[in-house]
């Protein structure tokens, strides 16, 4: 998924808001006011977020790894990685707690950090996430294949600006945030 960086700190461009990939566009629509990086974003850089009441996801298992693209020393669009751990620590083992008590009954909360810095890993960090989950193993190999997605998408974004330039990327961009979101969104969902 790519979103116009307008959506996410680090850009003044404007009011648009996120690619419509619909199964958390609401939540999604929120979580640039509380990524907390607005003045420290570099190349390289990558950030995880888990935590529904700062405006990233549905639930605690939806964990999204964000990476910004830059084109021209400025970001230019960001990329997200998202999938549903199989364990977040929850009071039960699993990824569904289908009676909590509390927020935190479902599972560490990770409100947005910096996993990433200028290409290098932040281990402790790291580390601390995975002690606080059971299938620590499964959860660290999920991670790492949603930060070479975004690596990928990095890649095959640069690759389009490269031969089509950006103002027609963020053109094809903006019409496919046109057709989800007038063929998908309920009226509730619109802006």
């Amino acid at each position: 998924m790519a979103l116009p960086a307008a959506d996410l700190p680090g850009d003044a461009a404007g009011d648009r808001e996120n690619l419509a990939e619909l199964s958390h566009l609401p939540a999604q629509r929120h979580l640039r006011r509380h990524l907390g990086y607005r003045d420290n974003v570099y190349p390289g850089d990558v950030f995880l977020a888990n935590d529904p009441y700062n405006g990233y996801s549905c639930h605690p298992p939806d964990w999204g790894f964000f990476r910004p693209i830059f084109y021209r020393d400025k970001v230019a669009f960001w990329t997200l990685a998202r999938a549903h751990v199989e364990d977040t620590g929850a009071a039960f083992p699993g990824a569904y707690f289908s009676d909590p008590y509390d927020i935190h009954s479902e599972g560490i909360l990770i409100p947005g950090v910096k996993v990433i810095e200028k290409g290098k890993e932040q281990r402790d960090i790291l580390r601390l996430i995975w002690n606080n989950v059971r299938l620590s193993e499964g959860v660290r190999i999920d991670c790492y294949a949603m930060i070479a997605a975004t690596t990928v998408a990095e890649q095959r974004l640069t690759e389009l600006i490269e031969k089509y330039g950006i103002d027609t990327v963020e053109h094809c961009i903006s019409v496919m945030q046109d057709r989800t979101e007038r063929r998908q969104c309920t009226p509730a969902f619109r802006r």
